[in-house]
């Protein structure tokens, strides 16, 4: 169980292409923290390590680089394209579904020509703050 967990600790915000925080260089001790014992061995560990890292070269270099060393992997069999030119603009993402819930319901509101809404939940009330502006 406590290797299933690990393995969703770090997959879940994989699959996703974004954790939902800021990152910052403790996030790659949490990394190879919840990936001992499986992420230097997997076959998409760049992969895995640059999405949970939201693609930060640096943290990702330093993880690959901590793996390698872990497995005794030389340096020069990593992927290289860390190391070539820098990467200037964000990887597409799709819309987050909160996002796309939010704007299929404003755009419902809209067509229904609602003036008002009330918006009763556990919530930050950006429904409302939307669905007025």
């Amino acid at each position: 169980m406590s290797n299933a967990l690990k393995h969703l600790y770090v997959l879940l915000p994989v699959l996703d292409d974004a954790k939902h925080y800021w990152v910052t260089r403790d996030e790659v001790g949490k990394l190879l923290r919840a990936g001992d014992g499986w992420l230097s061995e997997h076959p998409e560990r760049e992969l895995i390590s640059r999405r949970y890292l939201r693609h930060h070269r640096a943290y990702v270099a330093s993880a690959l680089t901590r793996l390698a060393e872990a497995d005794e992997t030389e340096e020069d069999e990593l992927d290289n394209a860390l190391t070539g030119a820098g990467v200037t603009a964000q990887p597409d993402r799709a819309q987050p579904l909160a996002v796309q819930r939010r704007t299929r319901i404003i755009a419902l509101l809209n067509e229904i020509g609602a003036h008002r809404v009330l918006d009763l939940g556990c919530g930050d009330g950006a429904l409302p703050c939307q669905a007025c502006s």
